[in-house]
């Protein structure tokens, strides 16, 4: 092709989604939807949640679970789907926002299902399986059916088990994990989130971040990454190495009770969702707030912090000093929140200078 066919094919291309009414350029096509920064501080979520599992899942949003062979993964999964659809807490302690869920299984049979499904007490919970169909996550016309079965069932939750067996792609090429990350997105624009079941590579030595087999990108396009650690036969670790929503979750240690055939997973230590890995930060915030005369905002803060902290990790900090009773919060015009530190309240250990 030459450079004056390119050029005018380019400009077909160009017109074909732009527009002109009444003298001004109207988008259409893949631009239709174009925001100002005033419509997406006014956008009303109404009632609708952030969390479709809290501090794992958000609503419209993708998690990978990983884990060698023989590590409870699949049975997690289950778990997980359970607590969904009743909408019961995880372990206990991470609220869930109740809904249908759907399971497209490529690894289990009906016969394991029910085997697992009895020993977690199911009973005629909202749950459908797709099982052995070969379902590919990359082909266009399954992707087409689930979107009209999450639409037409209203399904908030799509788990996928397990990742590999789900596409014909090659899971090292960063371009084709991308072209799966893209061709998932009309499922998630039905409300529904999703859960990625997924294999560990074979090295025993890699970091968190670098155990999960294939390409970066895989790590790259979802909200979260929670992974599987046996510890020994009935205890496991679960670590959260990614997490984009909020501040990462500190490890887990969960116990797996088998009793009379029934199966129960119990949370053995308690959880902060910042604990020990923020404290400087903490710190250093209040510092902060309490060397100033006036309230700050979260801009403010940042400012004057002058470090690299992300925007997430800051405001998940502020909340949870706010949900401690460690500084106050307030809200002043239609969205701006000011923080505050009350005189006499303890700082914490200020003799190490925090990096953040």
């Amino acid at each position: 092709m030459t450079l004056e066919e390119k050029t005018t094919k380019l400009s077909s291309e160009l017109k074909e989604s732009v527009k002109e009414e009444d003298g001004d350029f109207k988008y259409s096509g893949k631009f239709s939807e174009i925001l100002t920064t005033e419509e997406i501080l006014k956008f009303n979520f109404g009632d609708r949640k952030k969390w479709l599992i809290e501090n794992f899942l958000p609503m419209e949003g993708v998690m990978i679970l990983s884990a060698d062979p023989g590590s409870y993964k699949s049975f997690l999964m289950l778990y997980f789907a359970l607590c969904v659809a009743r909408g019961n807490p995880i372990f206990g302690k991470f609220e869930t926002e109740k809904g249908k869920v759907l399971i497209v299984d490529e690894e289990s049979t009906i016969r394991l299902l029910q085997e697992r499904l009895q020993s977690l007490h199911a009973q005629d919970d909202e749950i459908l399986f797709c099982v052995g169909r070969g379902v590919k996550v990359d082909d266009l016309k399954d992707i087409e059916r689930i979107v009209d079965l999450v639409k037409s069932k209203e399904i908030k939750l799509v788990i996928f088990d397990a990742f590999v067996r789900l596409h014909e792609k090659d899971e090292n090429d960063a371009g084709q994990m991308s072209r799966i990350a893209n061709g998932i997105k009309p499922i998630l624009r039905q409300g529904a989130s999703i859960i990625f079941i997924h294999h560990h590579g074979k090295s025993s030595h890699r970091s968190s971040l670098q155990k999960l087999r294939g390409s970066s990108e895989i790590l790259a396009f979802v909200n979260s990454h929670f992974l599987i650690e046996k510890i020994q036969d009935k205890v496991f670790r679960l670590v959260n190495s990614k997490m984009r929503d909020a501040l990462q979750l500190e490890d887990m240690e969960i116990q797996v009770v088998l009793s009379d055939g029934s199966v129960e997973f119990q949370l053995q230590e308690g959880v902060s969702g910042l604990g020990s890995k923020t404290r400087p930060e903490q710190t250093q915030i209040k510092l902060l707030l309490a060397n100033q005369k006036d309230k700050l905002d979260v801009v403010q803060i940042r400012q004057l912090l002058g470090s690299d902290i992300g925007d997430a990790k800051l405001r998940s900090i502020l909340n949870y000093l706010v949900e401690e009773g460690l500084i106050s919060r307030e809200t002043v015009g239609e969205n701006r929140k000011l923080y505050s530190i009350d005189p006499g309240k303890d700082l914490g250990p200020t003799s190490s200078e925090p990096v953040l």
